[in-house]
């Protein structure tokens, strides 16, 4: 059967019906890649269940087009492939998965931008608003600083990958406030923070730890 003999209103249900399972039963992916796996990557933990997630949500996707083959089990497997009727089940799950994709992005409760999977930016920065002093240090993003007002105070970012000179702010009076997040800072700054034995020490001692969203915060001047 030819492309012309396909008219658009016979795909309409079956792109509606991909679109909601999709939806429903798999997870975002570009999540699992852009936040997820870092986060597996800084703990060191949760690998092998990322990997069987990961193999689920690609069974999943290929689930429908096993149908498909099952209910034309009668041709020859290339024969099957090249039939204008499997290109277009093809066509149909891409853009019911695209569509998926831009509902669970437009309905997340999480960042779908730069800082992808960040979650409590808000209830950070109002949280900043109220306790942060106008002499107070913040070692954070740029993205924060900009939010507060603050542009002229960015960070370098050679001084996130520097363990000594990151030490050396942390140990200043005037720094009151070390704000990181797996979505914002890079695996390497995160793991550094986690295992230098230097920084791990300074901030068990000098911050106070707690989180808001996907930020963890280390504020001093308050206890544990």
């Amino acid at each position: 059967m030819e492309w012309h003999q396909w008219p658009i209103r016979r795909w309409i249900f079956p792109f509606a019906g991909a679109t909601v399972f999709f939806f429903v039963f798999l997870e975002d992916p570009v999540l699992l890649l852009r936040y997820d796996l870092r986060e597996t990557e800084v703990l060191g933990t949760g690998k092998r269940e990322l990997l069987l997630t990961a193999l689920w949500q690609i069974f999943l996707c290929m689930a429908p087009l096993g149908l498909w083959f099952l209910r034309s089990s009668g041709w020859r497997f290339l024969r099957r492939i090249f039939l204008p009727t499997f290109l277009a089940h093809v066509l149909v799950l891409s853009f019911a998965f695209s569509a998926a994709l831009s509902l669970k992005q437009a309905t997340a409760p999480y960042q779908t931008n730069y800082s992808y999977g960040e979650r409590g930016t808000v209830q950070l920065h109002t949280y900043l608003q109220q306790h942060l002093r106008p002499t107070d240090q913040i070692l954070a993003t740029k993205d924060i600083l900009y939010r507060l007002g603050r542009s002229s105070e960015f960070v370098p970012k050679d001084l996130w990958s520097s363990p000594s000179d990151l030490l050396q702010r942390l140990m200043k009076p005037e720094t009151r406030f070390l704000i990181t997040s797996i979505p914002s800072i890079s695996v390497n700054t995160l793991k550094q923070l986690k295992d230098d034995p230097d920084l791990r020490a300074t901030i068990s001692t000098k911050f106070a730890k707690h989180e808001i969203g996907t930020y963890t915060i280390y504020e001093s001047g308050i206890t544990n």
